[in-house]
């Protein structure tokens, strides 16, 4: 597909079973925003605190009609949101999906075991 994918402030992490899952679930975001959003723009960026860290996936796909989604909700989660979840849950892991005008964002959001 025409897609450019943008990477910016990515923290380190030294755990590499955690890093292969981040992995399986951004593959699984950027397939969803492109194949359901149409999205052919998107930015990955991170942000790490003193125990936790939070990778944020944003496109500019087509969100129209929806709201977010997060762990509170998770019968609104297809499979690919459930897989994700259940692939961070050994390292204190969550999901969510903010939907807005302009596009969609992924966060994923790990505590405490990623070192």
């Amino acid at each position: 597909p025409d897609c450019a994918l943008k990477v910016q402030d990515l923290p380190d992490i030294d755990s590499l079973s955690l890093k292969q899952q981040l992995v399986f679930c951004l593959q699984e975001g950027i397939s969803n925003a492109i194949r359901h959003g149409k999205a052919n723009k998107l930015v990955l960026s991170g942000e790490k605190g003193e125990q936790s860290f939070t990778l944020s996936l944003s496109d500019n796909g087509n969100s129209v009609n929806h709201t977010s989604i997060n762990n509170s909700d998770k019968n609104s989660f297809g499979s690919g949101l459930k897989g994700m979840q259940e692939r961070l849950k050994p390292f204190n892991g969550d999901v969510k999906l903010t939907f807005e005008p302009s596009g969609c964002t992924l966060q994923i959001c790990v505590e405490d075991s990623f070192d």
